[in-house]
């Protein structure tokens, strides 16, 4: 016999849920990436420096994903 299924199944899952993270993650950056630009559109008379402006662009959805994560990690302790 070539190998016990039981473990191979549970390797497999350990790849769909890092792929389901990183999909999440992709995700959560493309929206958080709009809502920031957005917003510093809607506000760019106080972010008229580009170099600020690209800072925040950068780090600021990031920021956002651990947020996220942080306030699922909540959510699913209280439960």
């Amino acid at each position: 016999m070539p190998g016990n299924p039981k473990k191979n199944k549970r390797s497999r899952l350990g790849c769909v849920f890092v792929l389901g993270v990183g999909l999440i993650c992709i995700l959560l950056l493309l929206v958080n990436g709009v809502l920031v630009r957005s917003f510093l559109i809607a506000n760019s008379d106080l972010f008229s420096e580009l170099a600020v402006q690209q800072a925040i662009q950068y780090v600021l959805p990031v920021m956002m994903i651990f947020v996220e994560f942080w306030i699922y990690d909540l959510l699913v302790a209280r439960n």
